[in-house]
């Protein structure tokens, strides 16, 4: 059993020093790989007379061995590439190959080009015995002709935008192609309404490549639509060719975008929370209530002071005020009706005068007075700041605080 063990401990060594002495033996250095004896291919690369389009040609492409053939257009003036780099496909664009039989005449269509441009086109091929390739052809330079004339690709503010900033400094047209300006005086912006109004607001133009800036100089009206009209002829590409006419198309304007409202309306409906200060009966109140859109700049708070009853509150987008106009409340003390309103009956007791409002909706400050029109009897003069819900809030509970109510509705005398 011991010489078992001794022969085992021997045998793990012997494996330890095997492993040791192939781990510290030097890499061996193998020759670099070389191709045979073959001959290298000969490529032939022409271009098709009177076959160049704005974005295609045709070129005529032969190798003198059976093999195969890569060929790649780059835009005139860069590096030239390696014979390795086109048959790789390692250039930008990457190159296109193949088989080809020798001494056969292929005709390849050589797309994807640019109107005007000029590019630097290759040619290489390779054997097909081992592969092996000759010498890159080229450059062979072709010059695309530019027969489209310029014409507007984009519009900042977006073309049909109905909700645009009026404060907006320029009109940026972006065009398919450099261009330069020829005739500023034929572009005008205008009253979409009438198309004809000039709406007094435009600038300098000016012309950077393919981007085309008008000045804004005024502050635009809300709700105002504008049309940029422009005439045949203001621009003009570098093959002479000159811009179209953009006003109306089928009975809209061409190029257009509508200026937002005062108010965006929409962000002002429903859960708010009510943070009420009660200034005549004394104390503060937090309860839900429910913004709905009743009018063009108004809406309906239900569940108005925790009575479960509604006011309608009207927003000023020109003063950036809101208030709520004099109106029957739904509410009385003993029969004799009362109204709700923002005015200051008293001045001195109320904040939130003239009330004010968060352009996203999210928070109203307003004050409101619960009075008696027949008798001149005062209930309420309360600061009510409305804070929004998350929009997954769930729609609160609107019948009114039981407890609150039950206390009935008495006049105040004012000291």
């Amino acid at each position: 059993m011991k010489n078992s063990k001794l022969y085992i401990t021997s045998t793990i060594a012997l494996l330890a020093m095997v492993i040791i002495f192939f781990a510290c033996e030097k890499e061996k250095d193998y020759p670099p790989l070389t191709l045979g004896s073959s001959t290298a291919p000969v490529v032939t690369l022409a271009h098709i007379e009177d076959s160049l389009n704005e974005t295609y040609t045709y070129l005529s492409l032969s190798t003198n061995t059976d093999g195969s053939i890569y060929y790649v257009a780059l835009v005139a003036g860069s590096d030239a590439p390696s014979a390795q780099e086109i048959i790789l496909g390692n250039t930008v664009p990457a190159s296109s190959g193949f088989t080809a039989v020798s001494d056969s005449a292929y005709i390849v269509k050589l797309k994807d080009l640019a109107s005007a441009g000029i590019f630097d086109v290759y040619a290489v091929s390779t054997n097909a015995e081992e592969g092996k390739n000759g010498e890159v052809e080229g450059p062979l330079t072709i010059t695309c002709p530019d027969e489209t004339p310029p014409y507007i690709v984009e519009m900042d503010p977006s073309n049909g935008d109905d909700w645009v900033s009026p404060l907006i400094s320029e009109i940026v047209l972006y065009m398919n192609e450099p261009v330069t300006l020829v005739d500023a005086g034929g572009i005008s912006i205008v009253d979409g309404f009438d198309g004809v109004t000039d709406l007094g607001v435009m600038g300098e133009v000016t012309v950077n490549g393919m981007m085309v800036s008008i000045e804004i100089t005024d502050t635009l009206a809300y709700l105002q639509e504008v049309a940029i009209l422009i005439d045949a002829g203001v621009f003009e590409d570098a093959a002479g060719l000159t811009s179209q006419e953009y006003s109306t198309d089928g009975g809209s304007w061409a190029l257009t975008f509508i200026v937002q409202d005062a108010i965006d309306m929409e962000l002002f409906s429903g859960a708010y929370t009510c943070y009420e200060t009660d200034y005549m009966y004394g104390g503060s109140y937090v309860y839900d209530v429910l913004f709905q859109r009743s009018g063009l700049y108004a809406v309906d708070i239900i569940n108005m002071f925790d009575y479960g009853v509604v006011a309608t509150l009207v927003f000023d987008g020109v003063g950036d005020s809101c208030y709520i106009p004099d109106q029957p409340s739904g509410l009385s003390a003993g029969g004799d009706p009362l109204n709700f309103t923002s005015e200051d009956l008293v001045p001195g007791y109320c904040t939130f005068v003239p009330g004010s409002y968060a352009d996203d909706g999210s928070n109203v400050k307003v004050c409101c007075w619960l009075y008696s029109p027949a008798l001149g009897d005062l209930y309420f003069a309360s600061d009510l700041e409305f804070v929004k819900y998350g929009s997954s809030h769930a729609i609160p509970d609107l019948d009114g605080n039981e407890k609150r109510m039950n206390k009935g509705l008495h006049p105040i005398q004012l000291k």
